[in-house]
Order: structure tokens, then sequence, then C-alpha cells
């Protein structure tokens, strides 16, 4: 799932504007996807031979987006602080409404809620005190739905809906590939909202629009086909369920998103359990208890590193600024040394 997160900032957040036109920038946004070591080494370059401030930030997006796509979570949280201090300090609110977001979105997918609430709230209060031109409009919609997502993940889904419907509107408001992806991928989320409220029918209906986008939406397509599943499960319809569930690729969602993987393991053990499969049904269990205890081993020494690191990094601003005193008082003592030794022999 946090992959569709990942996707989300990606999709949203591409610098599009088109500020730049330098070829190297160019090369380093396609190769996001394909390459992110390698977009992360070109936009690493430019920002040491780069002096235009808004081409540094626009860099440091890129570096942030694959970073993203990497896992790398200190790091993304490194370089959005820096982009964020050098938007604010060169005035650029568009960008820095951007990177309050991203950074948002970043603590929400470490499930650190008041972090992720306290910048969320910050681009929230900035985009509604700036008017921003129709070609940023994705920044807002993006917000709305991030907001939305945090929401849901803080189990209170009614707000969330609320965040996720201001999103649609935005997207619904232009025309366009990117519009069209996002209003897909909101809908997984709103879909998955109401799948808890128990709204069966309306979500039902977010998620067969989901599946019917003529587009690639990656392992976020599985997502959407085990969720409408379990509806389909909860109707007395297994056989349906079994249907969709027979053709989702569980070797590959297994290797690349852990998070999904667990969520077919419930609907399985869901689906055998309304067919009174017994053994099936503790089979699917058992790997779902474990899925969710290796996912959250991960989450833990991810969040444990990042406090580890913060710790270390206090620690060694207070040994320099210890450092600096200690030298500044010897250099205090060898001057006023030097000043009574000179007086000493005049007189």
């Amino acid at each position: 799932m946090k992959k569709l997160i990942y996707l989300l900032t990606i999709i949203m957040f591409l610098n599009i504007s088109g500020q730049t036109k330098q070829l190297t920038l160019v090369d380093a946004r396609q190769l996001m996807y394909s390459k992110p070591e390698k977009s992360i080494e070109i936009a690493e370059k430019i920002l040491k031979d780069i002096r235009n401030d808004e081409t540094k930030i626009s860099a440091l997006i890129i570096i942030i987006n694959s970073e993203m796509l990497l896992g790398r979570s200190k790091a993304v949280i490194e370089h959005c602080n820096l982009a964020i201090n050098l938007a604010r300090e060169k005035h650029f609110p568009y960008k820095e409404v951007k990177l309050l977001s991203m950074l948002g979105s970043q603590y929400q997918t470490l499930v650190l809620t008041e972090k992720a609430k306290f910048y969320l709230d910050k681009a929230e209060n900035m985009i509604d005190s700036i008017k921003l031109p129709d070609s940023l409009y994705y920044v807002k919609g993006n917000l709305y739905n991030v907001k939305g997502i945090m929401f849901r993940d803080d189990l209170n889904c009614e707000f969330a809906l609320k965040y996720f419907d201001k999103a649609l509107s935005v997207y619904k408001q232009k025309v366009g590939q990117i519009s069209v992806t996002n209003q897909a991928l909101i809908n997984i989320q709103k879909g998955s909202c109401l799948l808890s409220l128990g709204e069966l029918d309306k979500a039902k209906t977010c998620f067969e629009a989901v599946l019917k986008a003529d587009f690639s939406l990656g392992n976020n397509k599985y997502y959407a086909q085990i969720c409408l599943s379990e509806i389909l499960i909860k109707k007395n319809r297994s056989v349906e369920a079994s249907k969709i569930l027979s053709k989702i690729p569980v070797k590959i969602i297994e290797d690349e998103d852990p998070e999904l993987s667990s969520l077919y393991y419930l609907a399985m053990a869901n689906l055998s359990r309304s067919e009174d499969a017994v053994v099936p049904f503790q089979m699917y269990m058992e790997k779902y208890t474990n899925s969710i205890d290796v996912l959250n081993y991960k989450r833990s020494k991810m969040i444990s590193q990042l406090i580890y690191d913060s710790q270390t990094k206090k620690q060694e601003e207070v040994k320099n600024i210890q450092t600096y005193h200690i030298f500044t008082l010897v250099l205090l003592i060898i001057s006023a040394f030097l000043i009574l030794f000179t007086i000493h022999k005049k007189l």
C-alpha cells in the first residue's frame, strides 16, 4: 500500500511546470522510474554545478522522488528539509507548499501521524493564503489527497472522505492523462474508506471505476481487485470473488509489495472462511499474521533508525558547539596573555 502513496507522490509532484529546459534535468526526470539511482546521480551533479536557486530546488525534488521509490526515508526527510529551507529563503512559495506536502506524505508512510499533520497543515495554510496558477493545480489536489490518507490511516474515514472529494473536484476541473490517473488513484483511497465504513455499494463503484481505466496503474490495480473481492465476499458472492483473486499474480506482489500481499492473504482467508474451508483458512491466516509481523518489524526498525540518526545529529551539533566555545576561549586566553606580556615589556 505504501507503494501506492509513493506513486501518488511521484505523479503529483513531478516538476512538470517546465521552468527548466536543461537536458540533464529532463534526463534525470525520465530515469526516476527505471533507474532511480542514476536519476539521483544526475540531479546531484546539477546541485553542484548550477547556481540558479529554482533549478536547485527542481533537482532536489527529483532526488526526493527517486529516494521515495528506493524507500530511503531518512534521505527523503533530509532533502525535503533542505529544499524547504531553500524555497523559503529564496521566496518560492509554490515549491515550498509542494515540499511541505511531500514531507508530510513521507511521515505518513512511516505512520508518524503527528509529524505528518504538522507539515500537511502548514502546507494547507500556505495554499489558502496564496493564489496558485492553473499550471500548479495538481499541488492542491495532491495536498487534499495526502490529508485524506492521513485521516484514513488515523481511522477517521468520515473526515478523510471530505478531503478525497475535494481532491477529486480539483482534478475533475482539468483534462489530461495526469488528471485522469490521479482520479483513479484517489478513488482507490476513497473506496477503501467507504469499505471500512460498510458502505459496500459506494465502495464497489469506486473500485470498478478504477478497474475500467485503460492505462497501467501497476500494483494499484491488484489492490483494487483485492478490495473488490472483499466486497463480493461480504455480499455472499464468493464465486465471483474467487475468480478475481485467481487472476492476481501472487508471486509478483509477494516479491514487490509485502503489504499488498498481506491484504491478499487476508482476502483469501475470508474467502476460505465463507466457503467453510478450514485448512486453507488457517494457512492464509498464518501467512497474513506473519506478513503483518514482518511489516511492523520493518516499520519499527525504520522509525528507530530515524530517531537514532536524529539523536546522533544533535549530539554532533552539541559537540561542535562545545568545540567552538573551547577554541574561542583558548584564543581569548592567548590574546590576553600576549596583551599582558606586551604591556609588561613596555613597563
